[in-house]
């Protein structure tokens, strides 16, 4: 484990309060916010470290930069808007859960899903 630095918990904490995957570069932000001198080389560095010791995932969506997010155990599923390409969580039960471990009549074995739903968010809706 790495030592406990301001840098290192910041990110914690900016990925802990967003409300979707953050890219590498929407975390440098957020945690600019609470410690005001982190820079891209240790957002990279830390974020590098933290999956290493499983703390953060990768978050890969098609056609987009890597995002990042706390790993947690099961899974997400995500919303992305098509105007503002914000990623948000879905906070509802998983619709396909009842897949999992199913054999398909091709002789496919389920063993995970993502599901990514798309659309605009209510910001861009107005």
């Amino acid at each position: 484990m790495k030592r406990k630095t301001q840098q290192r918990d910041a990110m914690l904490k900016a990925l802990d309060t967003a409300s979707g995957p953050l890219t590498a570069d929407e975390l440098w932000q957020k945690a600019k916010g609470l410690e005001p001198k982190i820079g891209m080389a240790t957002i990279y560095r830390n974020l590098k470290s933290l999956m290493q010791e499983e703390v953060v995932q990768e978050v890969h969506l098609p056609k987009q930069k890597t995002r990042f997010e706390r790993k947690i155990a099961g899974h997400r599923h995500y919303f992305f808007c098509d105007n503002c390409k914000k990623v948000l969580y879905i906070q509802a039960s998983c619709p396909v859960a009842a897949l999992d471990g199913v054999t398909l009549a091709s002789g496919f074995s389920i063993r995970r899903h993502s599901l990514t739903f798309y659309g605009l968010c209510s910001s861009c809706q107005q």
